[in-house]
């Protein structure tokens, strides 16, 4: 796992990058800021209302 601090600065870079030769930025200052924070999500009273299955977070993001 990449450091947040390093993260940030790989962005900058990135950005730099980016607009040199005119091509999106793969990694940037608000996708660090989003991946970084404390997203932990409860689904028990979906599951339990409404009978919602959660998938393994490697499964959502294609990992598996």
């Amino acid at each position: 796992m990449l450091p947040v601090p390093i993260a940030i600065v790989v962005a900058k870079i990135m950005a730099v990058g980016g607009k040199i030769t005119g091509k999106p930025s793969l990694l940037t200052d608000f996708a660090i800021y989003n991946l970084a924070r404390n997203n932990n999500f409860d689904c028990s009273k979906a599951s339990t209302e409404l009978g919602f299955k959660c998938r393994p977070f490697e499964e959502s993001i294609g990992y598996v």
